[in-house]
């Protein structure tokens, strides 16, 4: 998951690179004319200008204008767009690092399992899902930014290899030797998950890829934690899982991570045991309105963005942050720097509790507590 820079966070560094800029107006060719934004078959300081007029609300872009004007394919219009492109007119070199110019790649966006770590069972078939999404540059259509990706699964298991009284073996240059074994293993194909039924309990890793149809790859790793078969005589919450925002520790579904960017998160709940009809009930501790979904067959409860820890306090921030810029630059600023005072940091914020709970057809009745976490600053996330 790449985490965004934001188009007001980083319009200070226009400062470090415009002072050693000079522009021509002459027209430099680009590929297919990406930056071309007047659409007159070339690309110049006239597009430049565009673009910067569009960001402080002086010009409006269809979506044709909108693609040209994501010059460095991080499907946002931001002043690294501007940067970036008076930097190739005046044949400077782009740094690697800005926007998605250069992050042509597939990145899982989530992983979860039917069964939780702590809660998947020797026995039992396991499903393990990715999902991932493909970051390279998607012009000329940008609804071409999902792409088909390619999956790779690998369950395994590994420890110290140890003598016979248990102490741990060294080679001659000191390391410890280590042993790993594979006990499942899904090829590149398009199938986003893999099941798994586990002989003994353990705790294991699990290596998953992600790699798009121009071959770049993500990789995750992670483990589960198999517990011998439990009494299920009252309903077990086997997992919770979200549609979007990432879920801490991927297969610990302890604490839940929405990004800004969504516009809700849907936690849905997973059971086991228990005489079965389920009922489900869901309640968000948001210290100022706790949202309640009674008792249903519902097994899903969708919280809307206002209600999600952050998401308040990232709002006004930005709204400010916007005022000031604009004012800024409607005094002539080529360059606006931020105070701190609008930066958002999740850390400053408290994570709300969900509570979970579940009864059956005879009233036995479970529950747990999820925690969503602030919302984070990222552009695509779990």
């Amino acid at each position: 998951m790449k985490k965004a820079i934001s188009l007001l966070s980083v319009i200070i560094l226009i400062a470090v690179l415009v002072s050693g800029l000079t522009l021509s107006a002459g027209a430099v060719p680009m590929p297919e004319q990406i930056g071309d934004v007047n659409n007159n078959d070339s690309v110049d300081i006239d597009d430049v200008t565009l673009i910067r007029r569009y960001l402080v609300g002086l010009e409006t872009f269809d979506v044709y204008a909108l693609s040209k004007a994501d010059y460095d394919h991080d499907k946002d219009v931001t002043v690294l767009d501007v940067t970036a492109l008076q930097r190739t007119l005046a044949h400077m070199d782009v740094p690697e690092s800005w926007g998605g110019l250069f992050l042509s790649s597939s990145s899982i966006h989530r992983i979860y399992s039917n069964y939780g770590s702590g809660k998947a069972m020797t026995g039992i078939p396991v499903t393990i899902t990715a999902e991932g999404i493909d970051t390279s540059p998607y012009y000329p259509q940008p609804d071409s930014f999902f792409e088909p990706i390619e999956y790779f699964f690998e369950i395994g298991q590994g420890d110290y290899i140890r003598d016979e009284s248990g102490k741990i073996i060294f080679d001659e240059n000191g390391s410890p030797q280590y042993h790993y074994d594979v006990y499942a293993q899904q090829d590149w194909s398009e199938q986003n998950n893999i099941t798994y039924t586990f002989e003994e309990a353990g705790n294991y890793s699990l290596t998953i890829k992600s790699r798009n149809r121009f071959g770049y790859e993500d990789q995750d790793h992670t483990y589960l934690t198999v517990v011998e078969p439990f009494s299920a005589d009252q309903p077990v919450i086997t997992s919770v899982i979200t549609d979007r925002g990432n879920s801490l520790g991927l297969l610990q579904y302890d604490k839940i991570q929405p990004s800004r960017d969504d516009e809700s998160l849907t936690v849905t709940t997973l059971v086991t045991g228990g005489s079965g009809s389920y009922e489900y009930y869901f309640e968000l501790r948001n210290p100022k309105e706790t949202v309640i979904q009674d008792y249903s067959s519902d097994n899903s409860f969708t919280i809307d963005k206002a209600y999600l820890p952050g998401w308040a306090e990232y709002e006004e921030l930005k709204q400010r942050e916007n005022e000031y810029v604009s004012q800024k630059f409607a005094e002539g600023a080529y360059w606006v720097e931020i105070p701190h005072e609008f930066e958002y940091d999740a850390d400053n914020y408290d994570p709300y509790d969900l509570i979970v709970k579940v009864r059956d057809s005879e009233g036995s009745e479970t529950s747990e507590t999820v925690q969503i976490a602030p919302i984070y600053d990222f552009d695509y996330i779990g």
